[in-house]
């Protein structure tokens, strides 16, 4: 040790630097010389600046500068970086157990880090593709209701483009589109192939111009610029000509409407939120189909996209635009301009184009792969520095030898490197063979990122692992203590520095398996909850076949054939799938008020009977009562919105809305006979709002069937098709239950649940791996002090007390400061539904106890052996 103090150390280096020597391990070297001489000198009553002269005079300068070059000269850097690597290899070779756990846990930690990242990217890849996506913008609408919430939604009005385009000059082009719920029929022009279609939309001209959707044949400008003009996707035009080309042929919608084939575009990209296989032109609607409300500024069932020439302030904007709509409106509602790639991340509006992802279940499979790649990291760090006391020797022994601080770290930091690379070639290639089972895993195909950014990443990853794992290491090492190193020990500050970030990290343990088992419970907790939740109607047992015909000749005597079957109990018509369907909203008036906005479900006779909803009031409606064609049945929610304070007292009174058929707008008015119990009609992610049903013939889509719960479904089943084989001969049969149904709104909350557990279990698999190696290292360096206890007298339980108190601290230190961020994070999410579970105190607790029952599984095994050990042949080894 230096008698000189770290300035006059410093000094020298400085002066032996500025001589003209480079290679950092001479000028180490060199400098540890110089002060030795110094202090000899100085010992003699000389002072430091005297001798610094006299040792660093210019003859001795001259010869340090030509043994600096001399050195360079005969360096081989390749052979040096060769060598580096074997020796790195034997390393990893020599200490295989911890090889073993590190290299595992960094290809679980990196392979589900890129997977996680593989799903990030594809849902935040939606819609980038379009050429001009930072300028285009929709235009959707967010309205206050009566509870005092506030409901959005994607529809627009159809006037409202062209109004747009004519008062805003930043405005260079806009497409109008509308897409009908229900999935429609359409067959070749010759009637030899009817296809259902579920993706057909209506289009502004400007669609191919304004979107980056690829034309294989057609010109993008007139595709879609005049009436009865289509453009279909090449999977499509497959389905309907087989090899031949489409072009000019036509098809018929609805079995009424013939459109002529103008042009062929490549399938839609997977990661664009607007789905389509036929795209009609806009300028269609209002002339071949019976209803005219594209005028209507008051009818919210369009899509408006809005293109401008620069930057805009959305919400400044927005607010210009609500002022142009509401001089043609009676609607109170507010605008909101949303940019093309945040619509699929940025919440799920009512009347999406296609479904969205939840922005924080994002954040919480962000969160769960940064945890989970650093878990892997802290077992790399924890089981490096244990190795380190392990190689003490090794490292004193080499520092004789001549080898400097710098050689030595980059050893050590080459063996970083060499692990993190080839931790990263293997879970890459895990990744690459793994990948289709992850799609079925998520039930959804993903975008594969590009290779410029898997490359980028994959460079990200080793360089962050290998730094953040091996650095500490490679600097405890390079700056040991040569003769406690050949001891077999660490200098005790470098020790105790060492101890600390050890519990920092093993506390980090602790907390992410807490955190991601207390996020499973909570989730699994909602999504039995949404499994299993009193909706207010009965969907076990219930079928819902589509129609496509609302002529009462035809469904008539085809409703009289079910209802004869012996396992059918009750049969209704209805205009909406009962979950996850588009909700008709109009705006009612009655005596005491005259605009609540309600939802509007159009049913037949039996329908409550069939769904099993209860009658809170009055009654259902009934054919005995031929006036019922004019009533009205409301949900208790309507109730409080109309403003009366039971259900007993709206029974009787008239309420009125704008209907429509074929001869146009009118308003029916009737009264109100019945109120049910509230359902949800959306999902429980909406609050229950007002509901207002009627009866309405020729908006009938849907039969409901309800079959009896000791009946052979299947054979009833194909007793109906049987059935409608009869009576529609020429269409095809489709069905299906409605709990099935009910269970698909919920796919990505499930999706989550999966995520979430599975990777959960793989944690707790990773931080096991590191506690069995560190314990196997504490024991193994502490052998002594077991072997002392026992010779003292201390028993085995007693021995593991020590070591599990120790873990059992940490625990709880890691549970104390995760609970906080779970409790945020979840309540968050939860924050996502109207109807949702409280988190209860075991989701919390359960993990804690889990977590503390593995830790004493894990390790007791390895402090038992080694207190199990004869005492003696541990105290004479040390």
């Amino acid at each position: 040790m230096y008698i000189l103090n770290p300035q006059q150390v410093n000094e020298v280096t400085k002066r032996i630097i500025a001589s003209g020597v480079s290679y950092a391990p001479l000028v180490s070297e060199l400098t540890d010389h110089t002060c030795e001489q110094i202090e000899e000198l100085m010992e003699e009553g000389h002072s430091f600046r005297e001798v610094l002269n006299k040792a660093m005079g210019e003859r001795q300068s001259q010869h340090y500068t030509q043994v600096d070059k001399n050195i360079i000269d005969q360096i081989s850097y390749g052979a040096m970086l060769k060598n580096y690597l074997k020796l790195g290899l034997r390393s990893l070779a020599k200490y295989k157990l911890t090889t073993i756990i590190n290299l595992v846990s960094l290809i679980l930690g990196i392979a589900i880090f890129l997977f996680i990242g593989s799903y990030v990217y594809h849902e935040r890849s939606f819609d980038q593709f379009h050429a001009n996506a930072d300028k285009v913008y929709r235009v959707s609408t967010e309205r206050q209701l009566a509870d005092g919430g506030r409901s959005g939604s994607a529809f627009s009005g159809a006037p409202w483009g062209p109004e747009i385009v004519a008062s805003l000059p930043e405005v260079v082009d806009m497409v109008r589109m509308m897409k009908y719920r229900l999935p429609v029929a359409v067959r070749s022009g010759d009637g030899t192939k009817q296809f259902y279609e579920s993706d057909l939309v209506w289009a502004g001209e400007s669609f191919f111009s304004m979107f980056s959707f690829e034309l294989i044949q057609g010109d993008p400008s007139t595709v879609l610029s005049a009436p009865n003009q289509v453009v279909i996707t090449e999977s499509t035009a497959k389905r309907y000509f087989g090899d031949e080309d489409p072009i000019g042929k036509r098809i018929i919608y609805e079995n009424d409407v013939t459109l002529s084939i103008t042009g062929v575009a490549k399938d839609f990209p997977i990661n664009s939120h607007i789905k389509a296989d036929v795209i009609g032109s806009f300028a269609t609607l209002g002339r071949s189909f019976w209803f005219d409300i594209i005028d209507n500024w008051n009818v919210l069932y369009y899509y408006t996209y809005v293109q401008f020439d620069q930057e805009i302030a959305p919400v400044e904007t927005g607010e210009r635009i609500a002022a142009l709509v509401s001089a043609h409106t009676n609607n109170e509602m507010s605008i909101k301009l949303q940019p093309i790639r945040d619509i699929h991340t940025s919440g799920n509006l009512e009347n999406e184009l296609s479904p969205n992802a939840n922005a924080s279940t994002l954040i919480i499979s962000i969160v769960i792969g940064l945890s989970i790649l650093l878990l892997s990291i802290i077992n790399y760090i924890n089981l490096s520095n244990a190795r380190a006391l392990k190689r003490a020797r090794e490292v004193g022994v080499i520092k004789v030898m001549g080898s400097s601080k710098s050689l030595v770290f980059v050893q050590f930091m080459v063996e970083s490197f060499l692990l993190a690379f080839l931790s990263f070639a293997i879970s890459l290639l895990l990744v690459i063979m793994l990948f289709p089972d992850f799609e079925f895993f998520l039930d959804m195909p993903l975008i594969h990122p590009p290779t410029a950014l898997i490359i980028a990443v994959g460079a990200s990853i080793v360089f962050f692992v290998a730094v953040a794992a091996g650095l500490y290491t490679a600097l405890q090492m390079a700056d040991i203590n040569i003769i406690a190193a050949l001891k077999g020990k660490l200098h005790k500050k470098t020790n105790q520095t060492g101890f600390t970030l050890r519990k920092s990290l093993i506390i980090f343990q602790f907390m992410a398996g807490i955190g991601l088992i207390c996020a499973t419970l909570i989730i699994s907790d909602q999504v039995t909850y949404l499994m299993s939740a009193d909706t207010g109607y009965a969907n076990a047992g219930r079928i819902e076949i589509p129609l496509h015909t609302d002529d009462q000749q035809q469904l008539a005597p085809f409703d009289n054939l079910i209802r004869d079957l012996a396992n059918v109990e009750y049969t209704s018509l209805s205009s909406h799938r009962m979950s996850g369907d588009q909700l008709y909203r109009s705006v009612y008036a009655t005596a005491k008020s005259d605009s609540i906005v309600m939802g509007r479900l159009h049913v037949d006779y039996d329908f409550l009977n069939t769904f099993d909803m209860q009658l809170l009031a009055g009654r259902d409606f009934s054919e005995d009562f031929a006036n019922d064609t004019t009533a009205f049945i409301i949900n208790e929610s309507a109730v409080g919105l109309l403003g009366y304070l039971s259900p007993e007292e709206v029974i009787g009174d008239r309420i009125s809305y704008s209907a429509q058929n074929e001869g146009g707008n009118y308003i029916k008015s009737g009264p109100i006979v019945g109120v049910v119990k509230d359902f949800n009609f959306e999902s429980l992610h909406d609050d229950i709002g007002g509901m207002v049903m009627d009866i309405q013939p020729s908006r009938n889509h849907f039969m409901n069937i309800k079959l009896a719960e000791s009946g052979d479904r299947a054979m009833t089943v194909g007793l109906i098709e049987e059935r409608w084989a009869q009576v529609f001969p020429n269409e095809p049969f489709d069905y299906y239950f409605v709990d099935d149904r009910y269970l698909t709104q919920y796919q990505p909350e499930a999706q989550l649940q999966r995520i979430v557990l599975t990777f959960s279990i793989i944690s707790i698999m990773i931080s096991a791996m590191g506690l069995f190696g560190l314990t196997y290292f504490d024991t193994t360096m502490r052998s002594k002090e077991i072997g002392i206890r026992k010779v003292l007298g201390a028993t085995k339980l007693s021995i593991l007390k020590i070591f599990l108190s120790d873990y059992m601290q940490l625990i709880i230190i890691g549970f104390v400061l995760i609970v906080p961020l779970v409790l945020w994070l979840m309540n968050d999410w939860l924050d996502n539904f109207a109807y949702h579970v409280d988190i209860s105190a075991s989701s919390l607790i359960i993990p804690a106890v889990l977590i503390g029952t593995i830790v004493v599984v894990t390790t007791s095994f390895i402090i038992i052996k080694a207190a199990t050990n004869n005492p003696i042949d541990a105290i004479n080894h040390e």
